[in-house]
């Protein structure tokens, strides 16, 4: 899965951050940018930690096929 176009997928992806579950969430990353999360992450793992976050707003391209997805996170 590589797009964000519903509910569920931005739970998970987010869930995924929160949790540090970061193969969970790259499944929603396009597969040519997934290498570069899954690093930039793991160097982050041990100064970041997500509280809590919320969606703000999510924003669907024109074929449907991707989303613009605005978080607000608590750290």
């Amino acid at each position: 899965m590589t797009s964000l176009t519903n509910a569920d997928d931005v739970r998970d992806f987010q869930e995924g951050l929160r949790w540090r579950r970061y193969d969970q969430s790259a499944d929603h990353v396009p597969s040519a940018s997934r290498t570069r999360f899954l690093d930039a992450h793991d160097q982050l793992d041990n100064d970041l930690r997500i509280d809590d976050y919320e969606v703000v707003r999510v924003s669907l391209s024109d074929g449907r096929n991707a989303a613009m997805v605005r978080v607000r996170y608590t750290w």
